[in-house]
């Protein structure tokens, strides 16, 4: 009778009345679990989630073995993002029952919060088989999924998490990011739109349908999304680095630039929109003021090493080598995990051929100190541009040695023996775990790319190329010949041409160029 008086009450909009019904009714039966869980619900509901914490842990104490009350905190310690709390119950869970449902779906999360993808697959496709309407499990299985590069896996899961749960958004956004990678803009539009048709104002449809009408080359109708997401939340950042990036788009770099300056003003560690300013004062032939707008940041910025990264590659876009191996070796040693800098760096000694000046100095380094992990990669890249592979690969493997996680390392071996040819299987490993450490990275997937191509793989291929070159801006002439070279292997002849035309419009000397050059011939006489 309680019960259904506190639930009119709620509907009622008479919350404490309501709460006041649920407690009456657990002190009048206070081992009746069933009622405590209705009162937990209902705190859940309310958001109150100190009660519920509160609750959950004195019916534990009352009786340590309900494993509804563990599972109820680990869901609570999920969304507060407290993962020591939340495993610590999903052990207990797990240690008493080995295969429960629920214990290993918890533990999936967990273990994807860890970058753990390939035990995190493991638990999910064990909890979407043991419940396969399960939403959450099929809508998490994708995203492991997704880390280990199964990508019609994912789409398949994410599309099933779509059908049991229609009004859920997460399953909506991952399928129109995997189509927008895809190139199918019009998918992207449909997913976002049944978001929007119970969300006008969700921010994360709204900016994808503005990625797919720039996609579908519709610049007018993407502004406008973009604008409308900025005005419905001033404070986003990636609001303004949208709006500033259509207007680079139109060449409209006034606008551009008050939107990147405000992009960076809302996330000063977001060195998108520091970069694309610097790039602006470029193209206006005003070199000095892109190094007086980036030098500010030095005085106050958290990130020092970001900062001096981006000196580094004004510098060797200006052909100042010098003074971008200065500013690059200062943010190496700030922070070894630049992958990016130890490339630039070695593009700066490249261009000047100052090779073995440049491997002296770091083995000198090396050997007084062992662990310098900056200073073995750059041996490697050095050895690497001297094409001396050997060399290069057993000083990634020192790396590796000191760091088994450390991801530049893994990915440049990965590249060599896929080079050599000579074990694909451990080059996929050593690539993958590098994605698994860093999926954002552009460098390592067109790594997995190669790989893929060189194992047969080819529309995986293309997949990996094409989301590199999108990371790169479709500014990397290299990734562009990869895709070119992958679409050709694909049977796919004006793709090819296509995606080399863009690579030589960049009017960048790249290692690949002359084969790009007789791909391109080649593909003229089919």
């Amino acid at each position: 009778m309680r019960i259904a008086l506190a639930q009119l009450y709620l509907f009622s909009g008479a919350q404490d009345k309501a709460e006041q019904e649920l407690l009456a009714a657990t002190r009048a039966d206070p081992e009746n679990e069933n009622l405590l869980h209705v009162l937990g619900t209902f705190y859940s509901r309310t958001r109150q989630t100190d009660q519920f914490e509160t609750l959950y842990l004195d019916l534990l104490k009352r009786k340590p073995d309900s494993a509804i009350a563990k599972k109820r905190l680990v869901e609570l310690y999920l969304v507060k993002k407290d993962y020591n709390r939340a495993k610590y119950y999903i052990d207990q869970i797990l240690k008493n029952s080995p295969d429960d449902v629920d214990g290993r779906y918890f533990r999936g999360r967990v273990f994807l919060v860890e970058r753990n993808a390939p035990k995190a697959y493991d638990d999910l496709a064990a909890a979407a088989r043991g419940a396969p309407r399960f939403a959450p499990a099929q809508y998490f299985l994708g995203v492991a999924a997704l880390y280990l590069n199964k990508t019609a896996e994912a789409k398949a899961s994410f599309t099933k998490a779509a059908e049991l749960a229609p009004n859920w958004q997460p399953p909506h956004v991952s399928l129109a990011q995997l189509h927008i990678a895809a190139g199918d803009a019009d998918l992207a539009l449909d997913e976002a739109g049944k978001i929007l048709k119970s969300k006008p104002d969700d921010e994360t449809a709204l900016s994808i349908s503005g990625a797919a009408r720039l996609k579908k080359g519709e610049v007018d109708q993407a502004l406008e999304l973009f604008k409308r997401v900025q005005t419905i939340n001033p404070k986003s950042p990636s609001a303004a680095l949208n709006v500033a990036s259509v207007y680079m788009l139109r060449k409209q770099y006034g606008e551009a630039l008050k939107n990147y300056e405000q992009s960076f003003s809302l996330a000063p560690d977001n060195f998108d929109a520091l970069g694309a300013i610097a790039q602006i004062y470029i193209l206006q032939g005003n070199p000095k003021a892109a190094f007086a707008r980036v030098e500010q940041e030095l005085k106050v910025s958290r990130n020092q090493a970001g900062v001096l990264q981006l000196l580094g590659q004004l510098s060797l876009s200006t052909k100042n080598y010098a003074q971008a191996i200065d500013y690059l070796e200062k943010a190496v040693n700030l922070n070894p995990d630049l992958g990016a800098a130890y490339y630039m760096m070695g593009s700066a000694y490249a261009a000047q051929k100052r090779f073995d000046p440049a491997l002296e100095q770091y083995r000198k380094i090396v050997q007084k100190n062992p662990k310098a992990i900056s200073a073995h990669m750059m041996i490697g890249i050095l050895s690497d541009l001297q094409k001396q592979p050997a060399r290069a690969n057993e000083a990634y493997q020192k790396v590796l040695e000191i760091d088994k996680n450390f991801a530049p390392a893994a990915n440049n071996l990965a590249w060599n023996y896929a080079e050599s040819n000579s074990n694909l299987d451990t080059a996929f490993n050593l690539a993958q775990k590098a994605r698994d450490l860093r999926p954002n990275d552009p460098s390592i997937a067109d790594t997995l790319g190669w790989i893929h191509l060189k194992k047969k793989a080819y529309p995986t291929a293309i997949a990996l190329f094409k989301e590199s070159n999108e990371k790169f801006k479709e500014n990397n002439p290299t990734v562009l010949y990869h895709l070119a070279l992958a679409f050709d292997k694909n049977g796919d002849d004006e793709s090819a041409r296509q995606t080399l035309k863009k690579a030589f419009a960049l009017g960048q000397d790249f290692p690949d160029g002359k084969e790009a050059k007789k791909l391109y011939a080649a593909l003229g006489a089919k």
